[in-house]
């Protein structure tokens, strides 16, 4: 018989449908990532014909250069190291710098994962069929990957030491469902917040301090040590919040209590009339002196 006539359909531009769904999530090393899934319309042959020898689609994306970035440090710590590019210009465009994935000719869904949260990034769209036949990229969509909306677990109680001047906070960084050094990765902070209840509500009035925490010292299981100057001696309730990198909060720590004592007298190197707050002279600690009637004559 005839030979047949070989393959020359080439697949159309599958459309993308926005918007795409997306959401921000953690990774196995404790920082905010961000995924979002893409839909598309399955395309016909450029000549309007139905496409039944489909085979994959495959996908491009790159970072978008065209919109304003965050400038400061701070508001870029959602980004890793290696999504920056430059020092002038963080995001470099994406010409030849696409990150690319395959999928199934029967499937209309993809998802694109460990994404930098906040971050737009530019997609494409093309389409082959089992004869190889490939078809044109579709036009660029846009779209931002979710911020870091997730506030850190909720911190343990801290163990709290107290004295006549101060109140000394030390926090192993873990988690109030238990462990030591187990807190997100993306930790920036620590608020310290002291009142008289012990189930009060940390509020800005109850802040006393902040104090670093942060990834490598969760790596290097360094505690957080924080003393605040509270001078008192009744007793007083501590409670711990993280913050993370993007500014969310946890709840607040349980309560941990200290009651500042009096400073005894083997911490005293010098001994002046503003440190006698009570008693009387006694010889049981006065070790020398001299008596006499006048300064002079």
């Amino acid at each position: 018989g005839s030979r047949p006539n070989a393959d020359t359909s080439t697949p159309g531009q599958p459309t993308l449908i926005t918007p795409f769904t997306g959401v921000a999530y953690l990774d196995n090393r404790g920082y905010t990532r961000a995924r979002v899934i893409l839909s598309w319309n399955a395309p016909n042959n450029t000549d309007g014909s139905t496409v039944f020898d489909g085979d994959r689609y495959e996908i491009r994306y790159a970072v978008d250069t065209d919109m304003l970035y965050p400038s400061t440090w701070a508001q870029l710590s959602a980004a890793r190291w290696q999504d920056l590019q430059t020092w002038s210009q963080p995001f470099a465009a994406p010409t030849g710098k696409w990150s690319t994935m395959v999928v199934n000719w029967d499937t209309t869904t993809a998802q694109l994962q460990d994404l930098s949260p906040g971050v737009g990034y530019d997609v494409q769209i093309r389409a082959v069929d089992k004869t190889g036949n490939i078809g044109a990229w579709s036009s660029t969509t846009t779209f931002v990957a979710s911020s870091d909306n997730l506030p850190p677990s909720t911190p343990a109680a801290p163990t709290v030491a107290g004295s006549r001047i101060a109140v000394q906070v030390t926090h192993t960084l873990g988690k109030s469902s238990g462990g030591t050094f187990n807190l997100e990765s993306d930790l920036d902070h620590l608020e310290i917040h002291v009142s008289y209840e012990p189930t009060f509500t940390p509020t800005a009035a109850t802040l006393v301090g902040k104090t670093a925490a942060n990834a490598s010292m969760i790596q290097a299981q360094i505690p957080v040590v924080f003393t605040a100057q509270i001078e008192e001696t009744s007793a007083r309730y501590v409670r711990v919040v993280a913050v993370d990198k993007t500014g969310n909060k946890s709840g607040p720590s349980d309560a941990a209590s200290a009651t500042a004592l009096l400073i005894d007298d083997a911490h005293i190197s010098d001994l002046t009339v503003s440190k006698v707050t009570a008693g009387t002279i006694t010889a049981a600690w006065v070790m020398a002196g001299e008596i006499k009637t006048a300064d002079t004559g």
